[in-house]
């Protein structure tokens, strides 16, 4: 074990890393050098008792460091030196075991990195007001309903709230520090995942507000609202991201029922409106439109494009608009009907009115609405026959000569 191994070559790795000092231009004085590469080898060994994530060994040893009153500056120095030293050695061990040669390789890419950022999380100043102030900063975190995450560059967890430690499957955040999306999630979605990330980090810019789909352990799909922005160092360079997550896959589904219902209406009012105003063709260019109930303002507009549409699609002469089942009507349906029928005979059909009740006949004498030059009959037989005799029609009964 990596652990075993860092004990055993304990001097020599002291040594080398104070002979790669000393090539510095300006190499850190050994006086404060050695305790510090003492104090991060005795932090490492601690670290990888039984654990062999790097990310969680780094923020163990910066947290070290820290209760040991080391300067963090000088930590993270101490620990570059330690890991090239570390790296040599590997090299030149033929002994050296496959699990030893991938942890060290994990930790060039990783741990360095890692621990910046927990000595930037860590910061310096007094302890019990930063132990305070990381304590206020983890609660409000963990309050949020939203996911909030930091990840490096190769995209594995730093730091992430419980909200979604708890959506991963994970009962503390911890489980997931130092894994990445292709530990957590299908490749097609990690895949993705990874060129947000990527094109965040090479372009440096905030991509705000998007929206991608997830999948819970359980295999249910959800919707996400997504911001990610570029995490920086105190030099200004990019080092990996940030990003705040909203699941909105109840204002999705919400959406989705008041469209699927707007179709039903409109659906619905479809099948009204034909059914209000049904054409019927009986025969060769004669049509008839029966219309029973009330009928207000819409309806009456509608009529119309009905009666002008089957007019048209049947290639009508001559339109019976029947309204025998028609209880009332008011003077501006009265004037709809009558601009209906124009609106026929500039489509050149003959419109025949038929079944006008006593109450209608009233209500268009007292309002003085003109129908005299409406063709009207009783009811809906005798408009037939006067529809053929207009297209010169005879009707004979049968055994007549």
């Amino acid at each position: 074990m990596l652990k075993q191994w860092l004990e055993n070559r304990r001097e020599e790795l002291l040594a080398i890393s104070l002979a790669f000092e000393h090539d510095q231009s300006e190499p850190l004085d050994d006086g404060v050098l050695y305790p510090l590469l003492e104090t991060t080898l005795t932090a490492a060994g601690q670290a990888l008792d039984g654990k062999v994530n790097p990310t969680r060994a780094a923020v163990k040893i910066a947290q070290h460091a820290q209760d040991a009153r080391l300067p963090l500056p000088g930590f993270i120095h101490s620990l570059d030196v330690l890991r090239r030293a570390a790296q040599y050695l590997l090299g030149q061990d033929i002994h050296a075991a496959a699990d030893q040669m991938a942890w060290m390789g994990a930790l060039n890419d990783q741990l360095f990195l890692t621990a910046q950022v927990a000595a930037t999380m860590l910061g310096s100043g007094d302890e019990a007001e930063l132990a305070e102030e990381r304590h206020r900063l983890r609660t409000l975190v963990d309050a949020l309903p939203d996911f909030v995450f930091m990840k490096d560059r190769d995209s594995r967890f730093l730091l992430l709230n419980r909200a979604m430690a708890q959506f991963m499957g994970a009962e503390t955040p911890q489980e997931i520090i130092g894994k990445d999306d292709f530990d957590l999630f299908p490749e097609v979605l990690a895949a993705q995942y990874r060129a947000d990330e990527m094109e965040v980090m090479q372009s440096g810019r905030v991509k705000t507000g998007y929206e991608e789909q997830t999948v819970t352990r359980e295999g249910e799909i959800r919707w996400m609202q997504s911001t990610k922005a570029p995490l920086r160092d105190g030099s200004g360079n990019v080092i990996g991201v940030v990003g705040m997550v909203r699941d909105i896959t109840a204002i999705k589904q919400a959406h989705e029922r008041e469209r699927q219902q707007r179709q039903i209406i409109e659906a619905q009012q479809q099948a009204i409106s034909e059914l209000s105003t049904p054409i019927i063709p009986v025969m060769d260019r004669i049509i008839v439109m029966p219309l029973i109930g009330g009928i207000d303002t819409a309806r009456a507009r509608d009529i119309m494009r009905s009666l002008l549409a089957g007019i048209g699609q049947y290639r009508a002469r001559i339109a019976i608009l029947d309204i025998t089942g028609v209880p009332v009507v008011d003077s501006g349906v009265a004037q709809h009907l009558d601009r209906t029928i124009q609106a026929a005979r500039l489509k050149g059909a003959q419109t025949i009115v038929t079944g006008v009740s006593d109450a209608i006949a009233e209500t268009i004498v007292d309002l003085g609405i003109d129908w005299s030059g409406v063709e009207t009959e009783r009811d809906l037989q005798t408009g037939l026959v006067t529809a053929l005799e207009r297209l010169g029609f005879v009707l004979i009964k049968p055994g007549s000569s």
